[in-house]
């Protein structure tokens, strides 16, 4: 019975992507932040009939969550994954967030053999990478392990949005400040500001912990065969 009810939620589960999901999160955020913004300045008007309202509303809602991954995607992309430099024998040499994980994650799995030499170029790495997802995809034995996975992959495309919507969040708050709308604009300003810096931090916390349970588990069930 409980393996029946299991089963269909995770049909259910697959319905709504990864991508869908984070949609939803921060197409709502997003939507929800910009209507707030016309209704101050009184520019949010109706169209017309309820059922049209409902229709328009899911449309750009679904919308706002496309543009606010795409958006957010890449600022954590080109900010948060900001270049690491190391120093290797007084030579500086400088790594992407990335390359550090990886190589650490690497490192971590192969630690009885010295195979880091081979993991040098990112873009290699990067190939690496999604033939090590390819492979525990088409794995039998890793499906526990992908189910996992893809919890955290869920969470960094939530966060990921959700960094596009607080920055309309603090857009919102800046204009409405200028329109003399007092203290509740400030909060909405500083609240944005930080739920920004928390998105970022968060989302590159849960891409880091996927980039070391791919190479783990990749690692793992590649001794198994």
């Amino acid at each position: 019975m409980i393996s029946s009810v299991t089963k269909i939620i995770d049909k259910i589960g697959e319905i709504f992507t990864v991508f869908d999901f984070s949609y939803i999160v921060s197409g709502i955020a997003s939507f929800s932040i910009i209507c707030y913004g016309l209704w101050q300045n009184d520019l949010l008007g109706s169209l017309g009939s309820t059922s049209l309202n409902v229709i328009a509303a899911i449309i750009f809602t679904y919308l706002c969550g496309l543009l606010s991954f795409t958006i957010g995607k890449t600022i954590r992309a080109t900010v948060i994954m900001y270049r690491r430099k190391h120093y290797v024998l007084l030579v500086k040499v400088e790594e992407t967030r990335f390359m550090t994980c990886f190589k650490e994650a690497v490192r971590y799995a192969n630690k009885k053999e010295k195979i880091l030499a081979d993991y040098t170029d990112e873009d290699d790495c990067k190939m690496y990478y999604t033939e090590m997802w390819t492979y525990l995809r088409e794995c039998e034995n890793a499906a526990a392990t992908m189910a996992f996975i893809n919890k955290y992959w869920v969470m960094q495309a939530v966060y990921e949005g959700l960094i596009a919507s607080s920055l309309i969040g603090l857009i919102v708050g800046f204009i409405l400040y200028q329109g003399g709308f007092g203290l509740v604009c400030i909060l909405l300003f500083l609240a944005s500001g930080f739920a920004c810096c928390f998105c970022c931090h968060e989302g590159t916390r849960y891409a880091e912990v996927q980039i070391k349970e791919i190479v783990i588990a990749y690692r793992y069930f590649k001794l198994k065969e």
